[in-house]
């Protein structure tokens, strides 16, 4: 007997039970141009509501909760890094966040390395600083064909942005800033 292949798409392989890996988001499926646009939203919540610091969400209190918390979101980023050969690494890796294995296993790693080194080596935790002013300091960008991807870093959001690499917006807005030296008072 012949038989003859035929494409499946994702959501009929799965109503028949197949394990497909489902399809890769990228910026040309986006429909509006110019803007970042929320992939995977972030699952956290504060206990304190907007104007709550670092104590108020519960994926910040510890290692456990964060790899909990922040896994779905590090493997979609770094599935889509993959999918346009790009491997991140580390951002806080120079002051001696080492990393082993992919970086979703080492981003949620069970020893809790990188969230006890994202404490001790950022100023992201902050006593009385609302965590909505820390995290805009937290985003890192890719850029990929078809505009750009970011990442951010306390509360795991993953945007998209559609458009050219010289697209007005398409730069971070506060770049990446493990200190947050750009706006923040200094600890308290």
């Amino acid at each position: 007997h012949s038989f003859t292949k035929l494409p499946i798409h994702y959501s009929s392989a799965m109503s028949l039970g197949l394990a497909l890996r489902p399809p890769i988001p990228v910026p040309n499926d986006l429909e509006t141009e110019g803007m970042w646009i929320t992939r995977k939203a972030s699952t956290v919540m504060s206990t304190a509501g907007p104007e709550g610091d670092h104590r108020s969400y519960p994926h910040l209190g510890g290692s456990k909760v964060w790899r909990e918390f922040m896994r779905d979101n590090v493997q979609m980023l770094e599935n889509i890094l993959d999918h346009f050969g790009i491997s991140p690494y580390c951002p806080i890796h120079e002051h001696g966040c080492n990393m082993m294995g992919t970086y979703t296993d080492h981003y949620t790693s069970t020893n809790g390395q990188h969230f006890k080194n994202m404490w001790k080596f950022t100023r992201f935790f902050q006593d009385n600083v609302p965590l909505r002013r820390v995290r805009e300091h937290a985003w890192e960008r890719w850029l990929v064909p078809g505009g750009g991807v970011r990442f951010n870093h306390l509360d795991g959001e993953l945007q998209m942005f559609r458009g050219p690499s010289n697209a007005p917006g398409l730069g971070p807005d506060i770049p990446f800033d493990p200190g947050c030296t750009t706006s923040l008072p200094p600890p308290q």
